[in-house]
């Protein structure tokens, strides 16, 4: 990956903002098929067999969609995998792709507010009483 150090840091942080989002998918042009949770699970992780044969881990959904399967899958496919790829195209038979754009919110609701992201992580934290930093001279 190339950019600068600081891209590189915000980068880092895609799998926290996807598990913090919820994703309607209408065009599918801003959705990871494998990595984005948007058929309320990540496939890359429900999938994991037929994900080891995909020929491009990041093609959005769009892009998927538009593939015939033998430019989304190195063939041929393992027994599992196949049955993999059967239960997928299971799911896949709900999705409906339209002309509008995706839609990305925060499990909250649509703007970002760091106290949520805060307490979702460390509201159940607790600060150590201050008995625990004395020392006995």
């Amino acid at each position: 990956m190339k950019g600068s150090f600081w891209w590189k840091d915000v980068f880092r942080l895609s799998p926290i903002f996807r598990g913090l989002s919820s994703i309607q998918v209408n065009t599918g042009d801003s959705i990871l098929f494998w990595k984005d949770p948007w058929m309320n699970v990540i496939p890359q992780n429900a999938f994991p067999t037929i994900f080891s044969f995909a020929i491009n881990e990041d093609f959005s959904v769009q892009s998927f969609f538009q593939n015939e399967v033998t430019h989304n899958f190195s063939l041929p496919l393992s027994t599992q995998a196949l049955q993999e790829f059967q239960d997928l195209s299971n799911l896949l038979d709900n999705i409906n792709i339209t002309n509008q754009k995706d839609t990305w919110t925060f499990l909250w609701g649509t703007i970002f507010k760091s106290k949520k992201v805060y307490d979702l992580f460390f509201a159940h934290l607790s600060p150590p009483s201050s008995n625990h930093f004395y020392m006995e001279p």
